[in-house]
């Protein structure tokens, strides 16, 4: 009904709106006309005298008139073929037979207590039905107004979408009836009579045409139901005794699935009943038969073949199912065919009718049915059709929903077959090009997800859930990743749609018994084929199952649910990597301690399992489980979302390492040992003399914590806060010595390796202890210790970069596959506690004494680039510095030092040019580089000559010689894949050491700390190694051979991190320092080597913001000292920039200092580029100088004497330039002619205010060529700007004579004035001459 908010529409309205597509539109109307006709006055209406009386008479008998005129348009409109009419008609008639038999007018004006049905029958009814019921007469109406034959129409006249309108018309009209429940009003022999007419009425239009036999059983069902529940069963047992419906099911060998429908479904009504033991004394006798059994879904019986009837539904187009279904469910499980899809249903435990249990006749009709009858039995897709496929998914779907025992959903429902054709197969991502997706993928999808939908999050739903989550994964491991959908995440609740409910409590309980659970069956699938010995593939997909459900977990997952399953996981991968359980028994421990059991049982039932098989995990299982493990325990401090400062970090690695540790002594001390523990170490000196590597580990780990514990009371927060780093490092560093053991088939060397790597891990594990000592020591030590100390830094800086270069570092360089997945957690570390040393450098709150100095720089800089950028001989000696003789104001403890060797090495002056990456390798190779045709002619060559000789001679074949020749190719191969292979490796390895010199560097706080020498020491050799590397690559992008471009990706990404550190770092530097003359000077001239080095407008650019960077360096020496050497760099580089051919110095080095340093740019630049502007050896190069001139001749208020000299000086050579330029044929085209009179037009200006006599006659004879251009040019822009420095000439050129004339007048007009200021003058002149 319309609230009061809604619009009613009116009445006569009301029938066209019901006939509209949306069904909103067709509610109002229907609500609309139900008010206007039943509800417009209120119950409790009364008649208070006549005249009230008169008043209403005429309004209730407009009415009755609008009610008969409301249920004819009705029933019309059922026949109408208009869009939505039937559904919208049946509903509004059904609702208006409800109301017309429930309510009437009011006693005061039609006495009797009539219904409106009742009024609405006498005013429409003629006089020879006055006998005839409200039932009869809709009845009667119904029947008339749905023929086509009452309406004048005869058979021959009426079209087929007409016939097929007036059937649907009257089966429309029928339900509308039944589901009014005016059929139960009556007296009882009329409602019979009605409802048997009715039911009459179904049975002919189920004869009138084949595709009427569903609808019309669609509607005998739903009517049989509503007369069992409004009439009672008596009535539907009376109305089965008809002859009708006897010959209707005697025709037994024409059983049809619409017949099978109503059958089933009226045996589903009685059996429904409560108490069922005296059904056979209440069953009609036609409905005893059983035909859903067993034995007819197998092989079919004489009387019904229901194997045959129900596979022949699959013609019915999804999404509708055929009728004979809905009742199969209703009779199985106890549910009306009207059943809501949230809503559970249930699989009955017993029929009354028949032998077979419910769930045998569920089982037989997905094995033989489904299996059999829809998928077919053999493996092969030739048989399955699409519509067959799609009804065995809705079959399954639905069955899915019933609430079933979880076995029985698990082996029988969804059964691996099943899963494999239905979903598998339908799913799979297409592998093949051009291979298109099945026609049927988005319904499986459709289906899996609605599967998922029907549970719920109640406990009882936890095995059903894990059941269907087995039944898939048995079907494939990787049934998701497969399929591309989430169903098992779904299932296990690990989607993020889920966790909004993992606030509540009962909430958090349901995820963590679903996953315990789930946790428990993939544990033991996964070690009970390991027991069998199952292919390894199939194994190593339960391991990543673990893998990828404890990263669910991990993400959307609570902090309790992260840890408590992280820690589960974790003993698993742990107890299956690393141990054996030969001599396995429950220690005293395991009584007391609650986390000792709990690891107790896990360990006892993996320990049953081995002892049972007698075989123990493969190799390559145990590799996987240790990389598997490493990576989650790397990616579980990652996503630790209460991660916000560094020092949480580090606690959380401490925390769970330490966990770690001690999970590992606990399984120990039940009697199982690590599989491979390593040499017992035999260095007395190191304090771990004969323990195994990872025993001494822990001893390493306990001393640190002992220092920090001592610390922690000197309350000093930074010292304390870098050895907590340290020990985060050292933590991830004690669990690489766990080792899955050795396979059958390793080799020495293999076995050597192994050893390697734990005794680099052990060395690298002393040195941090060393480290952290000093630190720790710092401070405490005695003056006469101090000559012993150690630099931490030094010391800490050199191990990271061991760190990085190994294989627990992400290095592939070593067969370590079981280390690769905890990379990422050591490499994190390791960030975080160099990040920690080097904030501790500008803690001044501190005791601690750490220093960037040379040597520290020297070792990351010797880890990212090559060994020949270092290997140059020095041009300083020793004793020199960097800094200037006066270093009494700097206390930084560097700068009091000399520089080393090896920064002496930076600023050497050797050209690269052609240098090769590696002599040695590209030697061997080119012993090996055999042409092998070459060789083979060679070969038969001798076979000729050999055959010439005695007949007694050995034959030689030609097969063998291209054998040979095929054997040192193959061999050549593969050690340029060898080569390729470290070359790839180590440009990782210092891509990775990159990452420690850039922490050096990263923000402005921190720069002031670090002087600038250090800054300046990083340039030549990072360039140095850019140039080679861009080299490498340019030479590879020209090659014809692809394989030379191996590597590339991988150099161009050291090169874009050097370029972004030079330009973002080392660029903006800040200098405040007085820097060495010398040292800079050579700096910048290695530079310009560099940037000669390779054509690169890139490569370009970052020598030039550099060289700006060197010069800019040395200002705080004073002004002199930065013209000086800025001139001793760009004058050389402006003569080769302009004379050389191959050189390749562009004119962004000069753009760059000028926009820079635009006062020292005058002196540096000035007088070369004038030479340039005359001498440089092409058009284009002249121009560029005159263009940069134009940018420097001209003076600022800023400007001192001494460079307005400067200009004066070289005024007059300009001049001759721009003359021998302006009759230059190649300078006057148009693209060239700009600058130059640029320049020009900045000469004058400049001549006109600070120019003498000389000047300005040297640029008098600069008239004449600009004449000559302003005639000859055909730029409209050009004649205008010659004339205009042509009148400017000539004013300077009178100012001279006026000036000679009057030379004692200085305040006359143009003497030392601006030319403006003189033409101002004029025009007074001239106004006074007129006056």
């Amino acid at each position: 009904m319309p609230d009061e908010t809604s619009s009613v529409i009116p009445f006569m309205d009301t029938f066209y709106s019901l006939s509209s597509n949306d069904h909103q539109e067709r509610n109002v109307a229907g609500s609309s006309l139900i008010h206007h006709l039943f509800l417009s006055t209120g119950a409790d209406f009364k008649i208070n005298d006549k005249l009230d009386k008169e008043k209403y008479q005429g309004r209730f008998d407009a009415i009755i008139k609008d009610g008969c005129y409301a249920l004819t348009r009705l029933l019309n409109g059922l026949c109408s073929g208009r869009a939505s009419a039937r559904q919208g008609y049946a509903s509004c008639l059904s609702s208006f037979l409800k109301l017309s038999f429930q309510m009437g007018p009011p006693d005061d004006l039609y006495p009797g207590g009539s219904c409106w049905m009742d009024h609405f029958m006498q005013h429409m009814n003629k006089s020879k039905d006055q006998n005839t019921t409200p039932l009869e007469f809709v009845r009667k109406q119904l029947l008339n107004l749905t023929s086509p034959e009452t309406k004048g129409h005869t058979k021959l006249e009426k079209k087929g979408s007409e016939d097929r309108d007036y059937i649907f018309g009257k089966l429309f009209g029928i339900l509308a009836v039944a589901r009014s429940g005016i059929l139960g009003t009556g007296s009882p022999d009329d409602s019979f009579e009605n409802v048997k007419g009715y039911t009459s009425d179904l049975l002919s239009l189920y004869h009138h045409k084949k595709w009427m036999q569903e609808p019309a059983v669609h509607a005998l069902k739903e009517l049989f139901t509503l007369v069992s529940s409004d009439c009672g069963l008596e009535t539907v047992s009376k109305l089965l005794e008809d002859n009708q419906y006897s010959s209707f099911f005697a025709q037994q060998c024409s059983w049809t699935a619409s017949k099978v429908a109503l059958y089933i479904h009226l045996q589903a009504i009685f059996l429904y009943r409560e108490n069922a033991e005296d059904l056979k004394g209440t069953l009609p006798d036609i409905l005893k038969t059983p035909l859903l059994t067993v034995s007819s879904l197998q092989t079919g019986s004489s009387n019904c073949d229901m194997n045959s009837i129900l596979k022949d539904t699959a013609v019915i187009v999804h999404p509708r199912c055929h009728v004979v279904w809905e009742s199969i469910w209703f009779y199985l499980c106890g549910k009306s065919d009207t059943i809501k899809r949230n809503e559970q249903m249930v699989l009955k435990s017993k029929i009354a009718l028949g032998q077979d249990a419910p769930a045998d006749i569920v089982k037989a009709l997905v094995n033989d049915l489904i299996v059999k009858g829809l998928l077919g039995e053999s493996d092969s897709n030739h048989n399955i059709t699409h519509e067959r496929r799609s009804l065995a998914m809705t079959l399954i779907s639905r069955l899915c929903e019933v609430q079933l025992p979880p076995d029985f959903l698990e082996q029988v429902i969804l059964h691996p077959t099943i899963v494999e054709k239905l979903f598998l197969q339908t799913l799979k991502t297409r592998t093949k090009p051009g291979e298109k997706s099945h026609t049927l993928k988005p319904l499986a999808s459709k289906i899996l997800q609605r599967i998922v939908r029907s549970l719920d999050f109640e406990d009882n739903n936890i095995e059903r859930r894990l059941a269907i989550a087995r039944s898939l994964i048995h079907a494939h491991p990787s049934f998701d990743e497969v399929t591309q959908t989430q169903t098992i995440s779904s299932l296990l609740c690990l989607d993020s749609v889920h966790q909004s409910n993992e606030s509540s409590t009962s909430s958090a309980s349901f995820y963590h018994k679903l996953w315990e659970q789930y946790l428990d069956f993939i544990k033991e699938e996964l070690f009970t084929k390991c027991i069998n010995n199952d292919d390894e593939l199939e194994i190593m997909k339960y391991v990543n199952l673990i893998f990828n459900f404890t990263k669910h977990v991990s993400h959307v997952g609570s902090h309790e649910h992260r840890q408590y399953f992280f820690r589960r996981v974790t003993l698993i991968l742990i107890i299956g990597a690393f141990f054996n359980f030969d001599f396995v028994s429950e220690s005293s421990k395991s009584e007391k301690d609650t986390e000792s059991r709990s690891i107790w049982s896990i360990v006892k039932s993996i320990q049953k399992d081995m002892k049972r098989s007698n075989s123990p995990i493969p190799h390559r299982i145990r590799v996987i489980m240790s990389s598997k493990f490493f990576s989650l325990l790397s990616d579980y401090i990652a996503t630790d979302k209460r991660i916000t400062l560094k020092k949480a970090k580090v606690e959380l690695i401490i925390a769970e390492v330490s966990y770690i540790q001690s999970l590992i002594e606990t399984i120990e001390s039940f009697g199982a040992t690590l599989i491979n523990k390593g040499n017992i170490i035999n260095e007395k000196d190191s304090g771990l003399h004969d323990l195994f590597p990872f025993d001494a580990s822990l001893k390493i780990c306990s001393n640190l914590k002992e220092i920090i514990l001592k610390e922690d009371q000197n309350q000093d927060e930074m010292k304390t806060r870098i050895l907590s780093a340290i020990l985060g490092l050292i933590c991830p560093l004690s669990l690489q010595l766990l080792h899955p053991g050795q396979s059958d088939n390793m080799n020495e060397s293999e076995g050597d390796e192994i050893d390697e790597v734990f005794d680099e891990v052990i060395e690298m594990l002393t040195d941090l202890l060393d480290v952290a000592t000093g630190l720790f020591n710092q401070g405490h030590i005695n003056k006469s210790d101090e000559d012993k100390e150690v630099d931490p830094l030094c010391s800490f800086a050199a191990t990271c970069v061991n760190i990085f270069n190994s294989s627990i570092g992400g290095s592939t360089l070593n067969n370590s596959i079981h280390l690769n997945g905890g990379a990422r957690l050591v490499r994190d570390s390791v960030q975080g506690a160099w990040g920690s040393m080097l904030g501790g450098i500008s803690d001044d709150s501190s005791s601690l004494d750490l220093t960037l100095n040379e040597e520290v720089l020297s070792i990351l800089l010797e880890s990212i680039c090559y060994e020949e950028v270092f290997s140059d001989p020095t041009i300083y000696d020793k004793d020199s510095e960097m800094e200037d003789a006066d270093s009494s104001e700097y206390d930084n403890k560097s700068q009091e030092k000399s520089f080393s060797a090896f920064t002496d090495a930076n600023t050497t002056g050797i050209d690269f040019e052609g240098m090769e990456i590696d002599d040695s390798e590209s030697k061997d190779q080119e012993d090996i580089e055999l042409d092998p045709l070459s060789l083979e002619n060679l070969l038969l060559e001798d076979t000729d000559i050999l055959a010439s000789d005695e007949e007694n001679t050995l034959e030689h074949h030609s097969g063998a010689d291209g054998a040979l020749a095929q054997l040192i190719k193959l061999k050549q191969e593969a050690r340029k894949a060898g080569q390729n292979k470290r070359e790839k490796n180590e440009l990782s390895n210092r891509v990775r050491c990159f990452s420690l010199l850039e922490a050096v560097f990263p923000n402005k706080k921190r720069s002031k700390t670090i002087p600038n020498n250090i800054a300046l020491m990083t340039i030549l050799p990072l360039l140095r190694t850019r140039t080679i590397l861009l080299k490498s690559v340019l030479a590879s992008e020209n090659s014809l051979s692809q394989k030379s471009t191996n590597c590339v990706a991988e150099k161009r990404v050291l090169i874009d991190r050097i370029t972004s550190f030079l330009e973002n770092k080392i660029g903006k530097t800040h200098v405040v320092e007085k820097m060495n003359f010398d040292a800079c000077q050579t700096l910048s001239k290695q530079i310009i080597i560099e940037l000669n080095s390779v054509s690169s407008a890139d490569h370009c650019k970052l020598c030039s913001s550099l060289l700006v960077l060197v010069v800019k360096s040395v200002g705080e020496n004073g002004p002199e000292t930065l013209r000086s050497l800025s001139k001793s760099i760009y004058d050389e580089a402006v003569r080769e920039w302009s004379q050389k051919r191959n050189s390749n110095i562009q004119s962004l080095v000069f753009d760059d200092f000028i926009s820079a340093c635009p006062s020292d740019a005058k002196f540096a630049l000035l007088s070369e580029l004038i030479k340039a502007s005359t001498e440089a050896r092409s058009h284009y190069l002249k121009s560029e100088a005159f263009r940069m001139i134009s940018e420097l001749f001209h003076v600022n208020e800023n400007d001192n004497l001494e460079l307005k000299s400067m200009l004066q000086e070289n005024s007059t050579g300009l001049c001759a330039s721009i003359e021998a330029a302006l009759g230059d044929d190649g300078l006057i085209k148009a693209k060239r002619i700009r600058d130059v009179l640029k320049a020009t037009e900045k000469l004058i200006d400049f001549s006109s205010i600070h120019g003498d006599e000389k000047l300005r006659n040297a640029t008098g004879k600069l008239v004449t060529p600009l004449q000559a251009l302003a005639s000859t040019s055909g730029s409209v822009a050009v004649k205008s700007l010659c004339k205009k420095m042509e009148k400017s000439i000539e004013e300077g050129l009178e100012q001279n004579t006026s000036s000679d004339v009057a030379p004692g007048n200085e305040r006359k007009v143009g003497s030392g004035t601006s030319s403006k200021k003189s033409k101002k003058g004029k025009k007074k002149n001239k106004k006074k001459g007129k006056k």
